[in-house]
């Protein structure tokens, strides 16, 4: 009887090399996989929150305002955002109607208001932004995230106007730069004369890393983050106190305050979906997908040119005004991503 031969201790060690080799070549395949599945699901987030604003213009004939806010001397009321208004038309009526629009809906203390701040909403979340879902923000308050933007435009202005009791009104024009959504705006379809299937509606950002280092920068919602941090492109820089743009300012950033490292950066950017804000809930076309430019945010808030970011390869995902979804390319031509973020500048993209 012959004895059975065994493995040599070469051969063992040359199955193993074989086998890692062969999960070395799998593994980029399963996670290319992965990230394709996360893909496909960020864009059917971005649907189903298209065809809410337009189940809302159908029964109210018009798009929901980008930040509802009317100040009545106990700060902007409500300042609610778009993600707000279409809460009944994602199967979230319960949460819409929790909150007292009577109320600045990030200051009520209410309980009942305070949980509804840190609902997650299916949908908002994009499953490749690595950041927690509900977070303690800059006003100490606990809030559920979005990664869905609303578009201000091709214009760093949050236009429209703010009504104080007693006084005139304050407004800041729209141009024909400014896109669907900014305070107060009433955006119809007819009003969409770039055609809805160039006008953009949402798109995604990457979430902001919250608090940081509130010694270096004096505030919890700001911190100093270096160029070449992992959260350099996470946080919007802050000029000077007093910084107010004009003129080109207003369309393309400024370099010497916004791409400077020592200022600090807004760092709760998407971390409130409930409110109109710009550091909240909007994101401009001044921008291309992915900038290697940082987002800038005036201290005032109004201001700030806020550009479409993902963790996808490439791009990212938006939603037209005619409900569609599409992929934008980081490498897509400045102006042609400027026209696709206006709503009636009169720009012939062709196709894109």
């Amino acid at each position: 009887m012959s004895k059975r031969r065994a493995f040599t201790l070469i051969e063992l060690l040359v199955v193993i090399a074989i086998i890692g080799v062969l999960v070395a070549l799998l593994l980029p395949a399963v996670q290319q996989a992965r990230e394709a599945a996360r893909r496909t699901q960020c864009k059917n987030n971005l649907k189903q929150i298209g065809l809410a604003l337009h189940n809302y213009e159908s029964s109210f004939s018009v798009f929901p305002m980008g930040d509802c806010s009317y100040n009545f001397g106990a700060g902007e009321i409500p300042q609610a955002s778009a993600q707000f208004y279409i809460l009944p038309y994602l199967d979230q009526g319960n949460a819409y109607n929790a909150h007292d629009i009577n109320d600045q809906i990030n200051g009520n203390p209410a309980a009942s208001e305070a949980l509804e701040r840190m609902l997650v909403v299916p949908g908002f979340h994009c499953p490749s932004d690595p950041m927690q879902q509900i977070n303690l923000v800059a006003q100490l308050v606990q809030a559920e995230s979005t990664n869905y933007m609303q578009c201000l435009g091709s214009h760093a202005n949050m236009a429209g106007t703010m009504t104080t009791v007693g006084n005139p009104s304050t407004t800041i024009p729209s141009t024909q730069y400014h896109g669907m959504f900014f305070r107060n705006s009433s955006t119809r379809i007819r009003d969409v004369t770039d055609g809805t299937s160039s006008t953009a509606m949402f798109a995604e950002i990457k979430l902001g890393p919250n608090n940081g280092n509130a010694a270096q920068s004096g505030s919890a919602s700001m911190a100093i983050v270096a160029a070449g941090d992992p959260n350099d492109f996470r946080v919007a820089t802050a000029p000077p106190a007093g910084t107010t743009w004009a003129g080109a300012d207003l369309l393309f950033p400024n370099a010497s305050q916004c791409e400077n490292r020592a200022l600090p950066g807004w760092t709760y950017r998407g971390l409130e979906w409930y409110r109109g804000l710009n550091v909240a809930t909007y994101y401009t076309h001044t921008l291309t997908p992915n900038a290697k430019l940082r987002d800038c945010i005036t201290r005032t808030l109004y201001q700030g040119h806020m550009a479409a970011r993902s963790y996808h390869p490439g791009g990212v995902n938006y939603v037209l005004a005619d409900g569609s979804v599409r992929f934008a390319s980081e490498n897509v031509d400045a102006t042609v991503w400027n026209g696709v973020g206006t709503k009636s500048n009169g720009e012939t993209l062709g196709d894109y």
